[in-house]
């Protein structure tokens, strides 16, 4: 289920700025868009700014690093727990462990492939994005 508010209210008149629901991927505040001679960016109030392409792609970047924070922390725990008990190490619930282990795994593997088949919504070069063009 989605937010009950737009994220993105309708663009503001040239000139002006209005409050989206977004957040900045540098900071996380809240990202504010502007237009200006049919121009979109984005700003928050500590002064990053973006324009649409620049935006979305940083969006993509945070989407990435992300998935792999994730993807690390469960190849851990798997490889943690199965170096322990080839050890010897003595777990105190080894069947929970290993079951444990077996879904990190499976869910570390799931994210790789996510990041793997996952292509970016626009280029890393992408040029600025104007009013008219199509979401």
């Amino acid at each position: 289920m989605g937010p009950s508010a737009p994220l993105l209210p309708p663009l503001p008149s040239d000139g002006e700025d209005r409050l989206t629901g977004l957040g900045c991927p540098d900071c996380s505040g809240s990202l504010f868009v502007r237009v200006h001679r049919k121009v979109v960016t984005f700003f928050c109030w500590i002064g990053h700014e973006y324009s649409l392409g620049e935006m979305l792609a940083a969006k993509e970047e945070i989407i990435e690093r992300r998935l792999w924070i994730a993807y690390s922390a469960l190849e851990e725990i798997a490889i943690v727990v199965e170096q322990l008990e080839a050890s010897g190490f003595a777990l105190s619930d080894p069947e929970g462990y290993r079951n444990r282990a077996t879904i990190a795994r499976s869910q570390a593997n799931k994210i790789r492939s996510a990041i793997e088949s996952d292509r970016p919504l626009i280029p890393r070069s992408a040029e600025d994005h104007f009013v008219q063009d199509p979401p």
